[in-house]
């Protein structure tokens, strides 16, 4: 199974409704270890190809910006997940197949979080920039707003899965 990382209180209950609890149309379908309601099971999987960690958190950033520019440009609602929890599931599903390309690969050792993160960040769009804290919540439903700082540490914590048990697969 591959771990997905993350230690935020509000990521269980994303991760349980992600796993069909008490969701309408949910599956427990997993595949590659991310819950088919997180995307696991899409065909429009992240793909990685880099050999270098500089080139695999380019392509990181690049896809994590695609997938949640989606989200931002895209409606508010897709199958009763609000756009943080889109944004959520497309970090999520980006990080694991990350994790599991540098460990298939044997590149998991010379990669961390930190640098893959600087690295990845070059390629985030303005957009993503201005309204990525605004993916952490349903802001019109809770009132809370949060910035691009408390976003990208919340990347980070997910990324931190890179550096955990290096010698295991995934």
């Amino acid at each position: 199974m591959v771990r997905i990382g993350g230690s935020a209180p509000w990521v269980l209950v994303v991760l349980l409704t992600g796993c069909g609890l008490g969701t309408a149309g949910t599956t427990d379908e997993v595949c590659r270890g991310v819950p088919a309601d997180m995307g696991g099971c899409d065909p429009a999987q992240p793909v990685f190809t880099a050999r270098t960690c500089d080139g695999l958190a380019t392509e990181f950033g690049i896809q994590l910006d695609s997938r949640l520019t989606a989200v931002i440009e895209g409606p508010a609602s897709v199958n009763s997940n609000g756009r943080s929890v889109q944004a959520l599931n497309a970090l999520i599903l980006t990080v694991a197949r990350l994790n599991e390309y540098l460990r298939d690969e044997g590149l998991v050792k010379e990669c961390n979080a930190e640098s893959v993160f600087a690295v990845a960040e070059q390629e985030f769009s303005p957009e993503l920039r201005e309204h990525a804290g605004s993916l952490m919540t349903e802001t019109e439903i809770t009132g809370e707003a949060y910035d691009y700082r408390a976003w990208r540490a919340l990347v980070l914590d997910h990324l931190g899965v890179i550096d955990e048990d290096e010698g295991l697969p995934y």
